[in-house]
């Protein structure tokens, strides 16, 4: 018999021959080989054996009074005692067929039972990530209908003495009531601050939020209407209510 690979020999019915006891002598040698190289082979032989022991004690019938003396008694004559001994062993073997069916119904519905739970966890996952790129292709062509909009005024920051080299834009579109921030370039930010950026409205710095210093993609900060400047200040972790002038980096009018 040519060489079969594990899922091959469990598709092959071998198994299923081995333990309804059908199996030819050679049959058996290939089945013990395979059960001594995988262990789960043994093991779900075993399993197999168990279901089939449990299903005939489940199914076991009580004979009759008087039947053990008839059957005694048929087994006095040798033709009889051949006839009960081939119908018995039909018996016993269509018992056996009907539990080893029971049993792989069993087990593949409880293998499509998984398979199916999987896919329903992946499937979830791929609608969490579609949802998640979908709104961020949202965000994005927000961001681009802001840059390209006729309305939109690009606001230059210019580094303070505190950051001479600071490099920052901001796109401010007062009809859409939107601010986008791109960074060039910040110093690194010292361990427990952050960069908060204010508008300064009629001599008063209004919060416009915290923000990633390090992030060089385009970065949504809080509208302020009626601004007149622009101002980013190093500010300890969390930001603060009032700006650290001291601490202005860069900064340029609307």
């Amino acid at each position: 018999m040519e060489k079969l690979n594990k899922n091959e020999f469990l598709e092959s019915g071998l198994l299923e021959q081995y333990v309804l006891k059908i199996a030819t002598p050679e049959e058996e040698a290939i089945v013990e080989e395979y059960a001594q190289h995988f262990p789960e082979i043994a093991a779900q032989i075993k399993e197999m054996q168990a279901a089939l022991e449990a299903y005939a004690m489940q199914h076991a019938v009580p004979p009759p009074p008087g039947m053990k003396k008839q059957v005694l008694s048929e087994l006095n004559t040798p033709a009889s005692a051949s006839r009960l001994s081939f119908g018995t062993g039909l018996l016993i073997a269509a018992c056996i067929a009907l539990a080893l069916t029971s049993f792989l119904l069993f087990k593949t519905q409880s293998l499509y039972k998984v398979e199916n739970q999987n896919l329903q966890i992946a499937f979830s996952e791929l609608e969490t990530s579609c949802l998640e790129k979908e709104k961020q292709s949202e965000a994005i062509a927000q961001q681009l209908h802001i840059l390209r909009a006729p309305s939109t005024k690009r606001v230059q920051l210019l580094g303070t003495a505190n950051a001479p080299d600071a490099d920052v834009a901001v796109y401010w579109n007062e009809q859409e009531a939107t601010g986008l921030l791109q960074i060039a370039y910040l110093p690194p930010i010292p361990e427990g601050k952050t960069y908060q950026i204010w508008a300064d409205v009629d001599g008063v710095m209004i919060n416009a939020g915290l923000f990633n210093g390090e992030n060089f993609d385009l970065q949504n900060i809080q509208f302020i209407a009626r601004a007149e400047s622009l101002n980013i200040t190093l500010e300890p972790a969390g930001g603060s209510d009032h700006p650290t002038v001291e601490f202005l980096q860069a900064n340029g009018k609307v």
